[in-house]
This record gives C-alpha cells, sequence and structure tokens, in this order.
C-alpha cells in the first residue's frame, strides 16, 4: 500500500492560516486560468482510495457539488463517533492508526491513496508509508498558521523526481520518499 500527498502551502510553509481556513490559498487561485489545475486531477485518477483527517472532509463538504465522485474517501477522526450529515456513501469513518490504515486498505484491494491532512501525513511519514509528495508552493508569507511539517520530529531523505514553475507564481515540486 502507497501513500501519495499532492498539497499547497504558503512560502512559509503552511497549508492553512490561523484559524485553520485556506482563503488565501482560494484568493489565490483565481489567478489560474481556467482549466489549469495544476495536475490534480491526473493525481486523482492515479489514486484508488483518498484518506482525509477532519479538515480536510469539513471543505470538501464546503464545495457546491462533491468533488470526488464515488472514489472511497476514509476520513481519520478519532473524535468522531460517526459523519456529519450530507456526507456522501462513498466516505467512511475510521480512527485506526495510519499503519493499521494501510493494512486494511491493502487488504480491501487498494494500492495508492491520496493523502490530506497535515497530522496524518506528519504520521504516515514518520511510519514511512508516504510513496511521493507533490508540494505546490504559492506564492504568499501568511506568518503563522497550520504548518505542514511544523516540528513533527521526522527526518526523512527525498529525491527531487519533477519541478515546475507556472506563470502565475506557483512552484511544484516532486518528490520521492527515499527514508
Amino acid at each position: 500500500m502507497k501513500f501519495s500527498v499532492f498539497v499547497a502551502t504558503s512560502l512559509d510553509g503552511y497549508v492553512a492560516d490561523a484559524h485553520g481556513g485556506i482563503g488565501w490559498l482560494l484568493d489565490l487561485t483565481r489567478q489560474v486560468p481556467e482549466g489549469e489545475d495544476c495536475g490534480y486531477q491526473e493525481f486523482l485518477a492515479g489514486m484508488d482510495a483518498l484518506v482525509f483527517g477532519r479538515r480536510a472532509l469539513e471543505q470538501a463538504l464546503c464545495f457546491p457539488e462533491w468533488p470526488y465522485g464515488v472514489k472511497p474517501v476514509f476520513v481519520v477522526c478519532p473524535e468522531w463517533a460517526s459523519l456529519p450529515d450530507g456526507v456522501p456513501a462513498s466516505v467512511s469513518l475510521t480512527n485506526r492508526s495510519p499503519r493499521e490504515l494501510a493494512r486494511l486498505l491493502e487488504k480491501q484491494g487498494f494500492g495508492h491513496a491520496f493523502l490530506d491532512d497535515e497530522s496524518l501525513i506528519r504520521g504516515c511519514l514518520r511510519q514511512g508509508l508516504i510513496d511521493t509528495i507533490t508540494l505546490t508552493t504559492v506564492p504568499v508569507l501568511l506568518g503563522n498558521g497550520v504548518s505542514l511539517f511544523g516540528r513533527s520530529g521526522v527526518a526523512a531523505s527525498l529525491q527531487l523526481e519533477a519541478s515546475q514553475s507556472y506563470p502565475f507564481g506557483f512552484v511544484q515540486n516532486r518528490y520521492r520518499v527515499l527514508t
């Protein structure tokens, strides 16, 4: 079972502002030409399943339509006893550890999952479960907020596989996690 990350951060490494919001990112994406998604749909097409934390699910539920179709989504949220109303049938709740979840997904026939939540990313990185990280840096400094890697104490060696700069200021790097 492989996990891959596809995430955008501010230049100073934050995935959300101090209040957990991503309005700054939504504002910046308005500069992106229509039809350009920086490879996101192609990335998603290669995933068998998605693994979200609470915040990622709550943000996805704010879209007018569910953006993930019938692709299975596993939400890791130990604080919840059940999913909120309005969640599609393709979404299930789990409180398993990253390693337990990887085993479960593999047993169910999944081979590659998209991981979206900074604490899940740190936990999976710590346990050596992440295969690739696609990191899109956007041209803004937030000063503080929710850090992607924070003071996680996680050390990992990465190999740059691809790098692309976009005319609207985004820079995307894809790394293979070596250790």
